[in-house]
């Protein structure tokens, strides 16, 4: 999938040459993002999806805190709401899969 959007993107009017100092960036971005892919898929193969999508959800505070230092993004009650949807949500689903076990 990756592949076809890239593709798009490389057409003509599509995305910038990036300039030289970028350049390292985006390569520790993909090497970032495949690894994160890496262990995601490795967590799954020793542990079921219903208990390894919960920990996924771990990141949110983080990033959350990330957006806040380094892009002086706001910290809103949206954010604590769909976090509460989610965290709730993925309780529900472990604790039936639980309880039908």
């Amino acid at each position: 999938m990756h592949s076809i959007f890239a593709i798009f993107l490389s057409l003509p009017g599509g995305m910038p040459i990036p300039k030289n100092g970028i350049i390292l960036w985006i390569f520790l971005t993909g090497i970032s993002g495949l690894s994160a892919h890496f262990c995601l898929t490795s967590a799954l193969r020793c542990a079921p999806v219903t208990t390894v999508a919960p920990m996924e959800f771990i990141r949110l505070p983080a990033i959350a805190i990330v957006g806040t230092i380094l892009y002086s993004e706001p910290i809103t009650f949206s954010l604590f709401l769909g976090s509460i949807f989610i965290l709730v949500g993925n309780s529900l689903n472990i604790y039936w899969k639980d309880a039908r076990s």
